[in-house]
């Protein structure tokens, strides 16, 4: 399917995150928001964490249609939007929202195919368990009842990865069993780990490249990795323990590649991509984007997609910045020659 944009993003992949953050609790906030898009192309725009008191559907002065739904009622956070751009709305089927977290919308594509787009806000990893059962279940039930041709979710920055890894770790499981009766053949251990690397090393690391990658996660995905390299070389955990064995030995004998390194690797590889667009895609103008007016929230801020690259990447004198590394990434031979210097 083609023609549709999530804030400027086509929908032809398998994979669409597209997300505008800006509570628009208040009519003036809308209406700078909605200022804000006129520099973007756009189809539809998900919105999370609105604060909006009441549901709205409005249509604004250039044709753009609005539709939010209220907040959480016990609290002043939550709540989940669309907005349309004008020449989609016509084709618009269905709007619903479910409940502060989940909506969707349903739009003509053409005579016979419909398209819908579940607008999705999770709770935090360390919500309650019956909160996280409840959002779960109520996902899986509407999305199992749309009966739409294309289903789209729109997950934004704070939503938990955990749902996301565990279908990697089952894509790369499935993966390498396909090959195992070949690996288990092979006497090679160079054919044999370039054979890994090609097959269930990318479906462990589809679409990391837009991970916030955290440290509890990374380490998630060296367990995976690490105990796939071990079925690789024919040791079980508690082989492994008994021989006193680090990860390091286990590593020497399989000769994969690092995942953690590859996701790096790709990250880098985005983050250029990111910055040398000079098209208006919201997918730079959010990484440049920086909220006027708004009070931070008391703690520590949680950890964007792209600190990593602020404190590994950018050029320090001393303590102070001398140069950032959205600055280095628009320069396509430097950000080739940080990425050598960083993958090794």
């Amino acid at each position: 399917m083609t023609g549709c944009r999530l804030a400027n993003e086509s929908i032809e992949g398998k994979r669409i995150e597209g997300m505008i953050r800006l509570s628009v609790a208040t009519d003036d906030r809308l209406a700078e928001l909605l200022e804000e898009t006129k520099t973007i192309k756009y189809d539809i725009i998900g919105l999370s964490e609105t604060k909006r008191a009441a549901e709205t559907h409005m249509m604004h002065r250039d044709g753009t249609g609005v539709f939010l739904g209220k907040r959480n009622t016990t609290s002043v956070s939550g709540g989940v939007g669309f907005i349309v751009n004008s020449t989609l709305l016509p084709k618009i089927q269905e709007i619903k929202f479910l409940n502060h977290r989940i909506a969707y919308l349903t739009f003509q594509v053409d005579r016979r195919l419909s398209c819908t787009v579940f607008q999705v806000y999770a709770p935090v990893a360390d919500s309650d368990p019956e909160e996280l059962a409840d959002f779960y279940e109520s996902l899986e039930e509407a999305y199992t009842a749309c009966r739409s041709r294309y289903k789209l979710v729109i997950l934004n920055h704070y939503n938990d990865l955990e749902p996301e890894l565990h279908r990697r770790r089952r894509a790369a499981w499935a993966a390498f069993n396909n090959i195992k009766n070949t690996t288990d053949a092979l006497s090679c251990p160079r054919i044999r780990a370039q054979l890994f690397d090609s097959i269930v090393l990318p479906a462990l690391t589809y679409g990391s490249e837009v991970w916030t990658f955290t440290q509890a996660l990374s380490e998630r995905v060296r367990v995976t990795h690490a105990a796939l390299e071990r079925r690789l070389v024919g040791i079980s955990l508690s082989e492994q323990r008994q021989r006193n064995l680090h990860r390091e030995d286990i590593r020497a004998q399989s000769e994969v590649r690092d995942p953690l390194l590859v996701i790096k690797k790709k990250k880098l590889g985005w983050a250029g991509h990111i910055m040398r667009r000079n098209d208006g895609r919201w997918t730079r103008l959010v990484q440049e984007w920086y909220p006027i007016g708004e009070k931070r929230p008391v703690g520590r801020p949680r950890m964007r997609w792209s600190d990593s690259l602020k404190e590994q990447i950018s050029l320090f004198d001393g303590n102070h910045l001398k140069t950032h590394w959205s600055t280095i990434a628009k320069d396509r031979m430097a950000w080739k020659a940080v990425i050598r210097d960083h993958i090794r």
